[in-house]
């Protein structure tokens, strides 16, 4: 099966690479960053048998040596009379238990390793967008690795070594204007980056974001995907030129199937979908087929139905063990996030990293129905199709399943289509389900800049407890 091919490069690309983009990261030749993504880029093309047995002895090493140096697992696996060394896995990994946020939460410091933190660890932190902030240690190795994953997909979008790109985001800690001023020359010069701040997405702020890139011609365009569906709705309704370019990354929300069509329709590129942690970086990516990719250098993955594995087509809970942090290693860890189980092993791309089916998002990014069936977020983009008054929507359901519809818009069909929406969204909830709609100036979104359409206390409160039932998951 034929590789597919990097993208062609001119003359200047190549030169800035070569002369200022790989300097930039500190060392030339010898960069740790460009080591590892020379090895990711060839373990990409082994056969899935290879791949699943390096991810495996990965796998052992690493719990291996988190039951010998991390309190916590040395005293879940004593708990259990389990030798670590004697494990077979990814067999064997069930006796390990599930590390939840409010472990993370609780205990973290029973999860960093003994012995002196290597150089180069640092504190991260999330929660924006789940409600319980955590906070974990991260090795220099870590993020070597986790870069280098990135840089892999970012080739496969189209990017190259000096290419322009743009980007959307809301995390401070991400954006070149929250950084010293070193940082901010070595990702605008060297880097060649723009950025559009999604807590500031105003139509003057896109404007001038377009009149921008119209100027600086990214290559790749990357960001949240509600801020890149945003972008391109504005481009969209008022008919601004946008350079095509060679491909989109969206990622840290769920890419929808209407969002989707939007950015390729507008932005003239296909879209390969990134998903993510703070606490893991890179986990799965989709290639030029539309599959998404295991990032088998950082992760090992488990998709469960109550605490065994959900068969093929089904969903359930996405379950990581982190393989490259050593100083503060998360095994069996649930990211709270609801993906498709895959019996697929082969793809087109002639990639042999293991696939991933669709990540649905977090628990409440559905709806709770009363007989325990979870509604995808998704059945409300379609119930707004074709509503011209509408320019955004929310819903949101508290712990005891009433739900509010937040509608921005105007035009004299609003109330009307509102209206048709609420009756639709009550034949499909049930009668029982008390629904308010409320009419919204503009619907906010989360702290960390990300726009979630579909927020439920309910789903998460029950999805967290084993009580909803998997197979009213789909839109």
């Amino acid at each position: 099966m034929s590789r597919p091919r990097p993208p062609a490069r001119s003359r200047r690309a190549g030169l800035w690479a070569r002369l200022l983009y790989r300097p930039s990261l500190r060392r030339l030749r010898t960069h740790p960053v460009l080591a590892e993504l020379a090895r990711l880029e060839h373990e990409q093309w082994l056969s899935p048998s290879e791949a699943r047995s390096l991810q495996r002895s990965r796998l052992l090493q690493t719990v291996c040596e988190a039951a010998a140096r991390v309190p916590f697992y040395r005293e879940a696996l004593a708990a259990r009379n389990v030798d670590g060394a004697a494990l077979r896995l990814p067999e064997d990994l069930h006796r390990l238990p599930v590390l939840t946020r409010a472990d993370l939460a609780s205990g973290a410091e029973r999860l960093v390793a003994d012995g002196p933190a290597p150089h180069g660890t640092r504190w991260n932190h999330t929660g924006g967008s789940s409600g319980t902030p955590v906070s974990f240690l991260q090795d220099s190795a870590y993020r070597v690795a986790n870069l280098a994953a990135v840089a892999r997909h970012d080739r496969w979008a189209g990017w190259e070594f000096g290419a322009r790109t743009a980007l959307l985001w809301g995390a401070d800690q991400d954006l070149a204007s929250a950084q010293p001023w070193r940082q901010r020359l070595d990702i605008r010069w060297f880097r060649r980056q723009v950025e559009l701040d999604a807590f500031q997405m105003g139509p003057a702020e896109m404007e001038r974001f377009r009149r921008a890139l119209e100027r600086f011609h990214p290559q790749v365009v990357r960001g949240y995907a509600g801020a890149l569906d945003l972008f391109a709705a504005y481009l969209e309704e008022m008919g601004r030129p946008f350079p095509a370019p060679r491909g989109i990354i969206s990622c840290a929300e769920t890419l929808t199937e209407p969002m989707r069509q939007r950015l390729e329709s507008v932005l003239a590129a296909p879209v390969h979908d990134r998903y993510g942690s703070r606490e893991f970086g890179l986990i799965a990516s989709e290639c030029e087929q539309g599959r998404s990719h295991v990032n088998t250098r950082g992760v090992y993955v488990e998709i469960l139905d109550g605490d065994r594995p959900a068969t093929p087509g089904t969903v359930g809970r996405l379950v990581i063990t982190g393989l490259a942090n050593r100083v503060m290693p998360l095994l069996r860890y649930d990211t709270g996030d609801i993906a498709e189980a895959t019996g697929e092993e082969a793809c087109p791309c002639g990639r042999g990293l293991p696939l991933l089916g669709r990540v649905h998002g977090r628990a409440s990014d559905f709806i709770a129905a009363p007989d325990g069936r979870l509604i995808h977020g998704e059945f409300f983009t379609h119930l707004f199709y074709g509503r011209t008054g509408v320019r955004q929507f929310a819903v949101e359901q508290d712990e005891a399943g009433a739900l509010t519809l937040l509608v921005a818009g105007e035009g004299p069909d609003l109330r009307r289509q509102v209206e048709e929406v609420v009756a639709a969204v009550q034949r499909r909830v049930g009668a029982s389900v008390p629904i308010t709609a409320r009419r919204v100036e503009r619907v906010e979104h989360a702290p960390s800049g990300k726009r979630c359409f579909v927020r439920s206390r309910m789903a998460a409160g029950r999805w967290s407890q084993g009580g909803v039932s998997r197979t009213g998951a789909n839109p």
